[in-house]
């Protein structure tokens, strides 16, 4: 038995360091989230110029699902309607000519055309 002892301890000892308290694994760092694409307005409806008031539609892409703004020049827009590719609005009564532009809800995405 005296014989034993010893492998019988290194045994022991062996098992207890493979099987003692391991690190905590590391985390990953988290993956960066993708910028969405711009808002793209590739028509609008009626094409030609329309008095304030009238109802207008635009059709494009990357509009998002919650509403943003759409302006004329520097006026906001009444928005009836959007989607992620059509949004309807009525034409501002001191709408100015220039640019149309949406900007996503979030803020950071914008998308113009000219009329």
């Amino acid at each position: 038995m005296n014989r034993c002892l010893p492998v019988v301890m290194l045994v022991l000892l062996l098992t207890i360091a493979t099987c003692g308290p391991t690190a905590a694994p590391t985390a990953l760092p988290p993956l960066p989230t993708p910028t969405p694409p711009a808002p793209t307005i590739q028509s609008f409806f009626p094409a030609d110029a329309a008095p304030s008031g009238v109802v207008i539609n635009l059709q494009g892409q990357h509009f998002g699902e919650e509403p943003g703004t759409v302006t004329f020049g520097s006026t906001s827009a009444t928005v009836l309607n959007w989607d992620d590719t059509s949004i309807d609005v009525r034409i501002p009564l001191d709408a100015a000519t220039g640019k149309v532009q949406v900007v996503v809800s979030a803020g950071s995405r914008r998308g113009e055309a000219m009329p």
